[in-house]
């Protein structure tokens, strides 16, 4: 598990208090497609939340290989989303790394 929690919020977001130190709050835009309705809150997708986190650098590479292949794995992730997903190159990297 990463250090912090992440969360995307929307460009315009302002908070007038002190981020906490668990949280990383990162700007940008999430389209429907992206994420899932859960109990009064919305999570990204796991394919979306690895390729931010990828393109984020603040989590090991090691953890965001595993966090991919459990995703093929359990059915969550599929490799046709990986073969579309606009990060294809680098989620590809991610699947290579073992076999090098």
């Amino acid at each position: 598990m990463p250090a912090k929690l992440h969360m995307t919020v929307p460009p315009s977001f302002r908070r007038n208090a002190p981020i906490p130190d668990v949280l990383a709050l990162h700007k940008g835009q999430v389209s429907a497609k992206e994420y899932e309705d859960r109990r009064g809150f919305r999570v990204t997708r796991p394919l979306k939340a690895i390729s931010d986190l990828l393109a984020d650098g603040s989590v090991s590479m090691d953890h965001l290989q595993q966090a991919l292949y459990q995703g093929l794995a359990r059915g969550i992730i599929t490799r046709s989303e990986v073969a579309k997903h606009p990060c294809v190159s680098e989620l590809n990297k991610l699947l290579e790394r073992s076999t090098q």
